[in-house]
């Protein structure tokens, strides 16, 4: 279960959900016969994209604003050609570039704290790799000592991304205590929020 989360973790804009507590949540609507059947649609970008283009195309188009601007032309708002700002020297995108590398590195470091190896130090954090989940035990203990110690995955999306790292250790067999005690060496920070 992957939409707008991590593997096995649905976020909200503020908490997140667990694919075991759903699916423990069902299985409990059912035995209790609290529902006669259930259709769960994965909501995506485009599928919203789609939804706001049909509604835009049907809908009257009204000018706002001062109607004199209309008549003017663009490149007299643009600059001058020959001062562009290069992307990657953009402040905003330095900020998160650098938030980014924070989220980075500090799994690297908590991944190091674990397993103190190296060669198993590369095999975790392969990046094109990723375990199915087995123990779902160990991760969900792992993401919730992640979640409050070192990122709010709810608060930092961008978190979401290294979680992955979280499964691979439980699947290479460490436990949600090694975990704990990794995060509570390393995730010494304050709080960050927004890191996307």
């Amino acid at each position: 279960m992957v939409d707008h989360g991590a593997p096995g973790i649905f976020a909200f804009p503020a908490e997140y959900l667990s694919a075991t507590a759903l699916s423990n949540t069902f299985l409990k609507m059912h035995q209790e016969h609290r529902y006669r059947q259930e259709n769960i649609h994965r909501e995506t970008l485009k599928n919203q994209f789609l939804l706001v283009h049909h509604e835009v195309t049907t809908s009257d188009v009204m000018h706002w604003g001062q109607l004199k601007l209309a008549g003017q032309k663009l490149s007299r708002f643009l600059g001058s050609k020959n001062n562009p700002i290069l992307d990657h020297n953009n402040p905003i995108n330095l900020h998160s570039n650098h938030n980014r590398a924070l989220v980075k590195t500090l799994m690297h470091r908590l991944i190091e704290e674990v397993v103190n190896d190296e060669e198993m130090l590369s095999k975790i954090i392969r990046r094109n790799h990723q375990h199915d989940i087995t123990r779902w035990d160990c991760y969900l203990a792992s993401v919730r000592s992640f979640h409050a110690r070192c990122f709010d995955i709810a608060q930092n999306t961008y978190a979401l991304r290294v979680l992955k790292n979280l499964v691979n250790l439980c699947e290479h067999g460490y436990t949600a205590d090694q975990v704990d005690q990794a995060t509570r060496s390393v995730c010494t920070h304050q709080a960050y929020t927004g890191i996307i």
